[in-house]
């Protein structure tokens, strides 16, 4: 019977070195992805824990905004087996190495498109970082989501904080909490940003029921004084922490 490993993100980029992929960790024609990587490592290493804490033989897994790839690869690692679908610029990004790792990873444009994949196909979706870049409103897609899972299947999402603190002082200061108006809007954008009340309603309304969810602060590297300041006080005021961590069962 297979077990889950304990992977961490560290694994994940000795794997990619070790296996020759060492230019996704500088830029692949999208980003700076090892940047990227680093800002979010304890994101992901959250998130692998959870995967390995979830996982059960066969359980095959499906990542909704792959991007780079990583998260497939560690659940690989762990034991899954690993898709992923995302905008074809990313997912031709990274062609030749989800073609290595035999991940099949289908570009889709989910504001036009469906979810690329039979329906009761998987044990466990991420959906991580992904929610507020949505240009559209999402009840659809999550309609789509608890299409594909399997019954009794998970579905894991992050996403920023609609009413974390540091937004509702900006509004107080008169700022938007939105993202630049004058910046060009594209894919890395936050269209939207949600409240845990409206997560909830998009996953009742789609027919998933919330197992487990919470309020959290991710530890992103150089966060300006005044937010780690916020973040240390957010103890006596968990809902307004930074970001949403959500479990929802078909």
């Amino acid at each position: 019977m297979n077990q889950p490993v304990k992977i961490t993100s560290s694994d994940i980029v000795n794997t990619l070195k070790k296996d020759g992929f060492s230019a996704l960790l500088t830029k692949n024609g999208l980003e700076e992805n090892f940047d990227y990587f680093s800002f979010h490592k304890h994101r992901f290493d959250f998130l692998l824990e959870i995967l390995k804490d979830y996982f059960k033989p066969g359980a095959k897994f499906l990542d909704i905004g792959s991007f780079n790839g990583y998260l497939m690869l560690g659940a690989k690692l762990i034991g899954y087996e690993a898709s992923g679908t995302d905008l074809k610029e990313f997912v031709e990004g990274v062609k030749d190495f989800s073609s290595f790792y035999n991940f099949n990873n289908l570009p889709a444009d989910l504001s036009l498109e469906p979810i690329p994949y039979p329906e009761n196909s998987y044990d466990l979706i991420l959906f991580s970082e992904t929610l507020e870049h949505l240009n559209f409103y999402p009840l659809d897609l999550f309609k789509e989501i608890n299409r594909v899972l399997k019954p009794g299947g998970l579905v894991i999402i992050t996403t920023p904080n609609l009413i974390r603190a540091n937004n509702v002082l900006k509004m107080i200061a008169g700022r938007s909490i939105n993202h630049e108006i004058e910046k060009t809007y594209g894919p890395g954008t936050h269209y939207r940003e949600y409240s845990f009340k409206e997560i909830k309603y998009l996953c009742q309304v789609s027919g998933l029921t919330i197992s487990s969810h919470q309020a959290l602060n991710f530890k992103y590297p150089n966060l300006g004084l005044m937010v780690r300041i916020i973040d240390l006080l957010s103890v006596f005021f968990p809902a307004r922490k930074r970001d949403l961590f959500i479990i929802a069962k078909k």
